[in-house]
């Protein structure tokens, strides 16, 4: 797979993507904006990173190309009105993509267990901020409780760090 994934020249297949959509554009098949047609490609990429990392087992690449992946998705999804969120919204969810990659990344080796506590706390932390901008929860009941508690997540990530290194070592 990561072998095709090389074959593939990138800048091709962009080409040939931006060449169709004008033509479709220009027979009023499609109706698109350029915004659109950009994040379109940036989404596009960020898949490619995604998978590319999966198959190199690159937990960087997994994670940023996740992370363009989501953020081209939203904005070609708002581009063409399929969905907007409020601009309260966006810090929020865009807390839950990062734990969505680091999720990715968890995936992409179950070994690396120790990455699950960051994703975890990332996809609450978002979930609770969203939850909270919708009006489910009272952000004064909400943020004392954040701001007492996210050590506990710092302390947990670095025991699994430290577990981690003593099995090793084994």
């Amino acid at each position: 797979m990561a072998e095709t994934l090389k074959r593939i020249p990138l800048l091709g297949v962009s080409l040939i993507l931006v060449g169709a959509t004008m033509l479709l554009q220009r027979f009023h098949v499609l109706s698109l904006g350029w915004q659109t047609l950009v994040w379109g490609l940036i989404t596009l990429f960020g898949i490619y990173r995604t998978v590319d990392g999966f198959s190199e087992r690159m937990r960087g690449r997994i994670f940023w190309g996740s992370m363009i992946f989501f953020v081209g998705l939203y904005n070609v999804l708002t581009h063409l009105d399929i969905l907007y969120f409020e601009s309260d919204l966006i810090f929020p969810m865009l807390v839950g993509t990062v734990g969505v990659s680091l999720l990715f990344m968890y995936l992409s080796s179950p070994r690396e267990w120790h990455l699950l506590i960051p994703a975890l706390f990332f996809l609450g932390l978002g979930f609770v901020m969203v939850m909270t901008e919708l009006g489910y929860f009272y952000r004064w009941d909400v943020i004392p409780v954040v701001t007492a508690y996210w050590p506990v997540a710092l302390i947990i990530f670095g025991a699994s760090l430290l577990i981690r290194h003593r099995s090793a070592e084994r």
